[in-house]
C-alpha cells in the first residue's frame, strides 16, 4: 500500500513526463504479475531485502509549479510515519519527521521529540552524534526548508515568521540571513521565475 501511495503522490507532484525508474518489492514474484506490472511498469525487483522505488535525481529535484505542496507535505508526514512504524528509519530521520509534523506547533524542544520517539533525551543526542548530527542542526534545517517552502508560495514574510515562533520578522529576517546570506525579500526576488 506505501509503494502504492507513493506512486500516486508523484504522479500528481512531478512533472508529467517523469516515471520512476525502478521498484524493489520485498515480497516473491506471483504466478501471475501482469496486475503488479500494470501498476508500476517492467522495472520490478521481487524478493528484495526492502522496498524501495526509485525515479531519476533530475525529476526529483525540479520544482513543479503546479503542484499542491500542502497535499505533498501531507503525503511526507504520512510517509514518515509509515517508515518510523515498520523501523526502517534512523534515529536522524525519526526526529527530521517529527519536527517536520510539529514545527508549526509552538517551541520543539529536544524532550518533546525523544518522547514522542519513546526514547530519552540523551539517547537521543548520542544516537543523532554517531549519525554526524544534532538536535539544533535538525532544528534550524526544518526551520530553513520551511522559510523556503513558503517564500516559494508566496507566504508573506510576517507570517512565516509568526509560524516559525519568531518574536517579530526582523529576528526572522535576521536568522534568513544568517542562514542563506540574504534576506528573504531577495532571496523570494532570486528564486522568482522570470
Amino acid at each position: 500500500m506505501l509503494m502504492s501511495s507513493l506512486l500516486t503522490m508523484s504522479q500528481h507532484l512531478l512533472p508529467s513526463n517523469a516515471g520512476h525508474a525502478g521498484v524493489e518489492l520485498t515480497q516473491k514474484q506471483p504466478d501471475d504479475p501482469t496486475a503488479w506490472y500494470e501498476r508500476f511498469g517492467e522495472k520490478i525487483i521481487w524478493a528484495a531485502p526492502a522496498p524501495k522505488m526509485r525515479w531519476k535525481s533530475s525529476d526529483l529535484q525540479g520544482f513543479r509549479l503546479d503542484s499542491n505542496e500542502d497535499l505533498a507535505q501531507a503525503h511526507e508526514v504520512l510517509v514518515r510515519q509509515q517508515l518510523v512504524q515498520d523501523g526502517s528509519m534512523s534515529v536522524k530521520l525519526r526526529v527530521e519527521s517529527e519536527l517536520t509534523a510539529t514545527l508549526l506547533g509552538g517551541s520543539i524542544t529536544q524532550q518533546c521529540i525523544a518522547e514522542n520517539l519513546g526514547i530519552e533525551v540523551r539517547t537521543l543526542q548520542r544516537n543523532l552524534k554517531a549519525e554526524g548530527t544534532s538536535f539544533r542542526e535538525l532544528q534550524a534545517e526544518a526551520r530553513k526548508d520551511h522559510a523556503v517552502n513558503q517564500l516559494r508560495r508566496n507566504t508573506p514574510i510576517g507570517r512565516i515568521s509568526h509560524e516559525l515562533g519568531y518574536t517579530d520578522q526582523s529576528a526572522f529576517s535576521k536568522a534568513f540571513k544568517k542562514w542563506f546570506g540574504v534576506s528573504p525579500a531577495n532571496y523570494f526576488k532570486a528564486a522568482k521565475p522570470v
